[in-house]
């Protein structure tokens, strides 16, 4: 059997679980021969190491079939109780809140001191601001999950009555697009989340010229990271079906200071059938050892030649 196409077991509604673990596993950022992450691993904690085994399992070359996620949950629980966080139960759970708990909780296992170098030959303001922001965020809370998960955001508010542009500057995991019935494409919900106008219900008051105004908000991305995670926010029609490419370039709204790639591949999705009180999640990644499309639902995995005509939760790109 090749390695990566392996199913996971499900102990009860975990479904949620292992369609981001398959996700997560199909970057290849966690792989077991990772030289970048084996140096930053963190012997002492247990659920990074289950998690670390985890990934073994899934790519070790065996005639095995399906992984067990039962010590690697039981780990994850422990974790949970630690932080006094209750959201985790066995009955479902949102996939886009265990993705972004986990990480947290690996990045935290694994974190250091790490001083952030600041280019002194930027002139350009903003970018200076951004990467001192960068810098104040993580100087003293760094990982291997930071550098290839976290992104950095500007958000531009403009008052149309005295030109005064107000900056927010924030790093981010997940973005985040809310999706109505007119939009078509992802790039529709990318162009909308980047290009939008206050309207008299929600007026700005203008930092500058001091009035309240129907303000144009426009956003920037200032640092990417190698992983650009996608949560498609559908309200209205969860049944909607919106475009998405297999390589997404986001060179229209980059504003990288560190001067990356604009262009990320499809690498896997996360899939939810059901409604909003509950359903199934699955998963549907690409095995970058033979570049084939297959669906890892729980212990089965199938081939699939549908994978852009499906309806994701979750993108999970990969520059």
């Amino acid at each position: 059997m090749l390695s990566g196409n392996k199913g996971l077991t499900n102990h009860g509604n975990t479904c949620y679980m292992n369609s981001i673990l398959q996700c997560l596993s199909h970057l290849l950022i966690f792989h077991p021969n990772n030289n970048k992450l084996m140096n930053d691993f963190n012997n002492n904690n247990n659920l990074f190491k289950e998690w670390l085994n985890l990934n073994n399992s899934l790519w070790r070359n065996t005639r095995s079939h399906v992984v067990s996620t039962k010590e690697f949950i039981i780990e994850f629980i422990n974790e949970l109780n630690k932080n006094n966080i209750s959201f985790f139960s066995f009955d479902q759970n949102d996939s886009e809140e265990f993705l972004h708990t986990l990480l947290d909780f690996l990045h935290k296992s694994i974190k250091k001191n790490c001083k952030v170098k600041l280019n002194n030959k930027i002139k350009d303001k903003l970018i200076m601001e951004c990467s001192k922001k960068w810098e104040n965020s993580f100087s003293n809370d760094y990982s291997y999950i930071i550098d290839r998960f976290y992104s950095q955001m500007i958000t531009s508010t403009n008052c149309p009555e005295c030109n005064y542009c107000s900056n927010t500057i924030d790093p981010f995991l997940i973005l985040q697009l809310e999706i109505n019935n007119n939009m078509n494409t992802l790039n529709d919900a990318i162009e909308k989340y980047n290009d939008c106008k206050l309207d008299s219900s929600n007026l700005w008051t203008c930092d500058s010229c001091h009035n309240k105004v129907n303000a144009n908000i426009g956003i920037k991305f200032s640092k990417t990271s190698d992983v650009m995670i996608i949560q498609l926010k559908k309200y209205k029609n969860l049944n909607q079906f919106i475009e998405y490419p297999e390589i997404l370039d986001i060179s229209n709204y980059s504003y990288d200071y560190n001067n990356r790639g604009t262009k990320y591949n499809l690498i896997g999705m996360c899939i939810h059938s059901g409604d909003l009180n509950g359903g199934h999640y699955y998963a549907i990644c690409k095995n970058l050892l033979d570049d084939k499309w297959r669906m890892y639902n729980d212990t089965s995995v199938s081939y699939i030649d549908n994978h852009l005509q499906q309806k994701p939760y979750l993108l999970f790109y990969k520059r």
